[in-house]
């Protein structure tokens, strides 16, 4: 693959796996903008993927399980 910053999606058997290759690939680039009071900032990967950690700690201490349904609205 020549444009490192991309994720092959063939190879990743989950999603979770491929947020996994996605972050190892480039931990320091640009993920999204987050806009809070009118003011944009940067999230890398690695942010990102410490958000998205956080949050699923937080399930888990409500106990959510593995297999369990849940709905997220953001």
């Amino acid at each position: 693959m020549a444009d490192h910053s991309l994720v092959e999606l063939a190879r990743a058997p989950t999603v979770a796996h491929l947020w996994r290759a996605r972050i190892e690939a480039s931990p320091s680039a640009l993920a999204f903008e987050h806009r809070r009071g009118g003011v944009w900032s940067p999230v890398t990967w690695r942010q990102a993927d410490a958000r998205v950690r956080r949050i699923a700690a937080g399930l888990l201490a409500l106990g959510i399980e593995k297999g369990s349904r849940i709905a997220i609205l953001s």
